[in-house]
């Protein structure tokens, strides 16, 4: 506070100031507050106040910010902070709540990580999706020649037990080599057997992280790194996002860059989508996070420097992975998949069948039949992957983060952070592969002690959404101060918890009140206080910019 208030207070009062924080929940809080702290100190700098929302780190796209800055709102400013207000307040209060009475650590979102993996092993038909934790891919010649053609069967562990242990026996046997017999392509009048026509979509922030951890072996909180840095050096897009789409504008871009690195078949209105739709089934536009994509501006150096980037196979360096490394492969991964993304996938089915060159087992020849064989057809990539015949397990960490993000579960900025705390705490662990990540022991104890509704991933979906507040859902005041929205939305998903859950939470109210405590989640609520932190007894003063 006192860095802010000397920096203001050198400066004449005629000088802009520009509040730059992330554009995301957590920089609109700390917009809030930084805004709070110099209009306290100086209420007659409002009207020198902009909030400008980060872009790529480009020339182009600060540029494009400053443009596109605005001047404080007070409106607008409070109603951004809302929901990080709500959070801060929400996940302090169930997770002193709960970890004091379990005698365990709980979190909103850590004990919902885990109720999940119980869920995952005993009642899969309770979660969103189903995590991969590996797979079984295959390759054969095609017998009419050019590509061999590839079946791949994605692993979760609730595949039929004796079947999945006999492609994986088959695949081991034949490990980096094409399996016997042959794929004729599925040729007919029919449309029915045309090449299926299909495409990727470029990745979101779990999407990148979960990659980089199944094939290169980089942890989560590198990889994030990694995007991070590739953002400051203005190489790829904001790395926090949970969207798949791009712009039309954006997709253009990404095109350009291509064809300046040597791609061609790239289409704009491929790539190019302006919403996205939440689990929830929510369009979402506007200041959302376009998906990852390289944003480097069209410059002869710029496009050698991206053609290196991507065309260079991926080896893990001698020494090891170096954080300028994970730099480049972070940005490679990212920038090879919108390219991907870009273009059109024609996929032509095959079917297997015995050929007189080599014998193979009855059993394992009906397997292969029944596999679903398919080839690429025509364009290739320079970084495409062979899925040559094999078994392959993903890390524990992955399956977790795929999980955490179908099931909605924290968000991108924190997937890292509870990724490390899932796998360090000693209450996840691996099961035999391909089943899924289970709670050791010390988990299951910790689960006893917890009431069912708190590690529910369904009840932290639902308190998120409440938070978060989409389309106004829980009407509320667009006038009111931050503390009084943010506490009217922490009473609504209040009011639509288990009594189980609820009443705990009651409880610890009552307590911090009648202790004379002066910070509390009791006072926290009553006074509306803007910070969390520094919660009292008394009414919050008036923001400047409430009035």
């Amino acid at each position: 506070m006192k860095s802010i208030i000397d920096a203001v207070s050198q400066v004449p009062e005629s000088c802009p100031i520009v509040i730059a924080m992330d554009n995301d929940v957590e920089g609109d809080v700390i917009a809030y507050d930084v805004v709070e702290i110099i209009l306290s100190h100086f209420p007659k700098r409002a009207s020198r106040m902009v909030r400008v929302r980060p872009g790529p780190i480009t020339r182009e796209g600060v540029r494009a910010a400053l443009a596109s800055a605005t001047r404080i709102s007070g409106r607008k400013i409070v109603a951004d902070a809302v929901h990080g207000r709500a959070r801060a307040v929400t996940d302090r209060w169930i997770g002193s709540t709960f970890s004091r009475l379990a005698g365990v650590p709980v979190g909103r979102v850590r004990s919902a990580v885990l109720g999940a993996t119980l869920l995952l092993n005993r009642a899969p038909a309770r979660l969103k999706a189903r995590p991969e934790t590996g797979e079984i891919t295959f390759q054969a010649r095609s017998a009419m020649g050019g590509r061999p053609f590839m079946a791949r069967i994605a692993l979760t562990g609730q595949e039929d037990g004796k079947r999945i242990r006999r492609l994986m026996e088959l695949a081991r046997r034949h490990s980096g080599l094409l399996v016997p017999g042959t794929v004729r392509p599925l040729q007919s009048l029919s449309a029915a057997v045309a090449p299926r026509v299909g495409t990727v979509r470029p990745f979101n922030t779990a999407d990148a992280l979960a990659y980089a951890s199944r094939h290169h072996g980089i942890s989560s909180a590198l990889a994030m790194r990694g995007l991070q840095d590739a953002y400051q050096d203005g190489i790829i897009s904001y790395p926090r996002t949970d969207s798949r789409t791009i712009s039309p504008a954006s997709a253009s871009k990404v095109v350009m860059l291509g064809f300046s690195c040597g791609l061609s078949g790239l289409e704009a209105d491929v790539l190019g989508n302006e919403g996205r739709i939440t689990p929830d089934g929510d369009v979402v536009t506007g200041d959302t996070h376009e998906a990852l994509h390289p944003v480097l501006a069209l410059s002869t150096l710029n496009s050698d420097r991206l053609r290196q980037m991507i065309r260079r196979p991926i080896r893990q360096p001698e020494g090891g992975w170096t954080r300028p490394a994970i730099k480049e492969l972070m940005a490679a991964l990212v920038s090879r998949r919108a390219f991907e993304a870009a273009r059109e996938i024609h996929l032509e089915p095959g079917s297997w069948r015995l050929d007189n060159v080599a014998g193979i087992d009855p059993e394992d020849a009906e397997l292969l039949s029944d596999l679903d064989w398919q080839r690429e057809v025509g364009f290739n990539y320079p970084w495409t992957r062979s899925l040559i015949t094999g078994v392959r397990s993903w890390p524990m960490e992955s399956v977790l983060l795929e999980l955490m993000a179908s099931e909605g579960l924290g968000r991108p900025s924190t997937y890292a952070g509870h990724l490390r705390t899932a796998t360090s705490s000693g209450e996840i662990e691996q099961a035999a592969f391909p089943a899924p990540p289970r709670p050791s022991p010390q988990g299951m104890r910790s689960l006893r002690k917890t009431p069912r509704s708190v590690w529910d991933p369904a009840t932290c979906r639902m308190i998120e959404r409440v938070m978060e507040n989409p389309g106004n859902i829980v009407r509320e005041d667009a006038s009111g101060t931050l503390g009084e929205r943010a506490r009217h939305r922490v009473l609504s998903w209040f009011g639509r918890i288990p009594e189980e859950m609820r009443l705990p939470l009651e409880e610890a109210l009552r307590a911090s009140q009648s202790g004379g405590r002066r910070t509390g989640n009791r006072q926290q609520l009553q006074a509306g206080s803007a910070h969390p932190g520094e919660m009292s007894t008394e009414p919050a003063p008036p923001s400047p910019y409430n009035s």
